[in-house]
């Protein structure tokens, strides 16, 4: 049952992915997805903790 529901829910998620890239172009849903990452992926860095010879200089 929980399987069924999480196919269910991603396959919402792709529908959705179409829709966006119906309305706003492939191109442009890609160049969001893209600088939403690498926002993600500066805010894990961010939280990471320095390590000892990082912050010696």
């Amino acid at each position: 049952m929980e399987q069924s529901d999480t196919i269910d829910r991603l396959q919402e998620k792709a529908s959705d992915l179409e829709r966006l890239e119906r309305h706003l172009g492939r191109e442009q849903v890609q160049s969001i997805v893209e600088r939403s990452k690498a926002l993600e992926q500066a805010e894990r860095a961010k939280k990471r903790p320095k390590r000892a010879f990082e912050m010696s200089r």
